[in-house]
């Protein structure tokens, strides 16, 4: 299975021992503020949303581009369709000309 199929981000969900309320409980129990713990617990969440946010702009770009390349696919087909609907036999090839070769 390709990345882009099962999505992108698979390998940095985070699981049951990293989520934000596992840490909250573990983390955050009590009154920590200003504690190394405290600050680790913020970096890693941090990094965690900078690694998520990263992985969702390149997702969102690939399928932009894909929707593109079809929406391109698609005029081309409608353009060919037309110049064989208008009687061709022979279809030419050649963008600059918009004439049929018999």
């Amino acid at each position: 299975m390709s990345p882009s199929a099962s999505g992108c981000c698979h390998w940095i969900t985070p699981g049951k021992t990293n989520s934000p309320r596992h840490l909250g409980r573990q983390d955050f129990a009590g009154d920590h503020r200003g504690t190394p713990q405290a600050l680790q617990a913020f970096i890693r969440e941090y990094l965690f949303v900078l690694l998520f946010q990263a992985c969702a702009e390149s997702l969102a770009s690939e399928n932009a581009s894909r929707l593109a390349a079809m929406q391109r696919a698609e005029k081309n087909i409608e353009n060919i369709l037309e110049e064989l609907s208008a009687g061709c036999t022979v279809f030419d090839r050649n963008p600059s000309t918009k004439s049929c070769s018999m």
